[in-house]
């Protein structure tokens, strides 16, 4: 089955959120440590969502803390102290500048970017200048709600960059 390799076309509005996207998405550490702060606890792991606060349970360690979420990780909305905290969470929110955020599924949507079936195989990788490149066994362009969204480029330019940005990552861990 043939494989198709896009990038993100730098001139539409979808390439400028997907900048944004992954501007952004760098400062959810941010506000982990924020929350870890007021809290006194070592989270990692928490829904990356500006309206919904949630986190990983079991990184929850004070029996004080764990009265303030239910057993899924979801912020309780039934006490001051909940409540309390659920403010200072939409206020560190605010501080990072993140009220917009968007997952890439739900941008992709909004372009009609996505995959029909679970048998079809769509994957993408994020730049660090900003840009997304994708590899579908589909015609990904055809289904676009506009096809200049995306432009289509050969496998080898999408390893080429696959293999630029593991070099980039790896320099910066220090490997």
């Amino acid at each position: 089955m043939p494989m198709y390799h896009y990038k993100t076309n730098p001139e539409t509005k979808y390439a400028k959120k997907i900048e944004r996207h992954l501007q952004q998405k760098k400062r959810w550490k941010l506000v982990a440590d924020d929350l870890n702060e007021l809290l006194g606890e070592n989270i990692t792991r928490m829904v990356q969502k500006p309206g919904y606060f949630g986190l990983d349970p079991q990184e929850i360690t004070k029996e004080e803390n764990k009265k303030l979420f239910k057993i899924d990780g979801a912020i309780r909305q039934n006490t001051k102290a909940a409540k309390a905290l659920f403010q200072s969470y939409k206020d560190i929110i605010k501080k990072h500048d993140l009220e917009d955020y968007e997952e890439i599924p739900i941008l992709n949507f909004g372009y009609g970017l996505m995959r029909h079936s679970r048998t079809e195989q769509m994957r993408h990788m994020g730049t660090s200048e900003g840009e997304l490149y994708y590899e579908t066994d589909f015609d990904l362009q055809d289904r676009a709600d506009d096809p200049n969204v995306l432009i289509k480029i050969s496998q080898e330019e999408f390893l080429e960059k696959q293999l630029e940005e593991t070099r980039k990552r790896n320099e910066e861990v220090g490997e």
